[in-house]
């Protein structure tokens, strides 16, 4: 699973700028590391983007399991 899905149902659900969207993929295709779908939300939840619930409901729809299964990104000082 990678975490364009994430962002794909971001994008669809307008919860992101294009701006942030087109930086954030440029960001997994260029990174060295795969990136994970629970990598990302937290990104996008340290950074302002969505809020945990947000971040959690785009993560566990990707991963098609249920919200209450993944744990909430914290927000980084």
């Amino acid at each position: 699973m990678s975490a364009s899905k994430v962002l794909d149902l971001a994008e669809r659900q307008g919860l992101l700028e294009p701006k942030v969207i087109g930086d954030l993929r440029r960001q997994v295709a260029e990174s060295k590391f795969v990136v994970t779908p629970e990598a990302l939300a937290k990104v996008l939840v340290d950074r302002g983007h969505l809020t945990p619930f947000q971040a959690r409901h785009r993560v566990s729809t990707a991963l098609a399991v249920s919200p209450d299964d993944i744990p909430e990104p914290q927000p980084q000082p």
